[in-house]
């Protein structure tokens, strides 16, 4: 949980990113700045509620900002060293210690599970998700506490939820789509020998699949199969990458700077600089391949089963010449001929048989 905080709204509009003490806001769609606002310690955790962006800093104080104007709502210190934080649909939050994991319920702390500090969170429903440094997916059940679904073979760097049911984890050599229960990979793909994976993050329809690697490329690839669709390549360091609407891809560099990259038509919006920061200039190329991406939606539509595709109009070296259309024509009419006088014969048989 080494990577600067980030969050995306739920409308998908405005994106919250940390840089030490800070906290910045943009719109997603332009890049222009919002709001910007301060903590105590340096972040370490961001999430929208839907009214509010909450925050987390290392000395475990939580914030609670109006997400449009970026006032100051309420501030609770949990009492801890905090290293991370995910937030549960209906308010719930687990938090990433030294000493292990904590459940917070608005009210305060409910729950304390000791453990090595986590590497990674994510909340699917009621159900949460841990990893740890020794490679174990945990899952976290809020009356009966932490079960060990799987070994995942390496330190857990970031979880994901799919809105297909499943979850994403990441290694840093190797992605993971697991079923709900975490107990069975449904499909692993091997990373060996490439740049070390930071972060992943899913589209809202579950279909495109984004790991931020160590070299400053994203990775893209279905959540199907996990094979690969594309690649984005920044000279600047990324820090991770989440989707907003659509195929919009917000790209989080260092120093709180963002890229907003939508997929289908690869045009590249930058953040401008919010009040007291330099503005900065980057290159960033995007490589999709945009008919993996809509064979992947076709595949989860379907639920995996064939699907008659059409593949447009025949090259012209493949069309029949009109020479070969004539004689065609000519055989079937020939067939017709012969197949007429044929059934004329059989009639004359049987009515002579019969005496008529």
């Amino acid at each position: 949980m080494n990577a600067s905080p980030f969050a995306v709204s739920q409308e998908g509009t405005l994106a919250a990113c940390g840089d030490g003490p800070e906290v910045l806001v943009y719109l997603t769609i332009s890049g222009a700045p919002v709001w910007k606002a301060f903590a105590d310690g340096v972040v370490v955790g961001l999430a929208f509620d839907g009214s509010r962006l909450l925050g987390l800093d290392s000395n475990g104080r939580l914030y609670l900002w109006e997400q449009e104007s970026g006032q100051l709502d309420q501030q609770h210190d949990l009492g801890m060293q905090a290293r991370g934080m995910s937030l549960a649909a209906d308010g719930a939050i687990l938090v990433g210690a030294e000493d292990g994991v904590h459940l917070v319920v608005p009210g305060g702390l409910q729950h304390h599970w000791p453990m090595a500090c986590p590497t990674a969170m994510a909340w699917m429903g009621q159900t949460g998700a841990v990893g740890t440094p020794d490679g174990i997916f945990t899952l976290v059940h809020r009356q009966s506490g932490l079960h060990a679904a799987s070994n995942l073979g390496g330190p857990i760097v970031d979880i994901c939820v799919s809105p297909l049911g499943l979850w994403v984890a990441a290694t840093e050599d190797r992605l993971v789509l697991l079923e709900s229960e975490g107990k069975k990979a449904l499909r692993v793909l091997d990373l060996s020998g490439e740049a070390a994976v930071k972060k992943v993050g899913v589209s809202r329809d579950g279909i495109v699949v984004a790991a931020s690697r160590e070299d400053g490329t994203v990775w893209l690839g279905d959540s199907v199969q996990l094979h690969k669709a594309g690649e984005i390549k920044s000279r600047r360091a990324v820090e991770g990458a989440w989707f907003g609407q659509a195929l919009l891809l917000i790209v989080m560099h260092d120093d709180g700077d963002a890229s907003m990259v939508d997929l289908s038509s690869q045009k590249i919006v930058q953040s401008e600089a919010h009040m007291g920061r330099s503005r900065r200039a980057w290159h960033i190329e995007v490589d999709v391949n945009l008919a993996g991406i809509r064979g992947a939606r076709v595949n989860v539509a379907s639920g995996g089963e064939t699907v008659a595709t059409y593949t447009g109009p025949k090259p012209d070296a493949d069309r029949p010449s009109w020479g070969k259309w004539l004689l065609g024509l000519a055989a079937g009419c020939l067939v017709l001929v012969v197949g007429t006088a044929v059934l004329a014969v059989i009639s004359g048989l049987v009515l002579g048989s019969r005496g008529l």
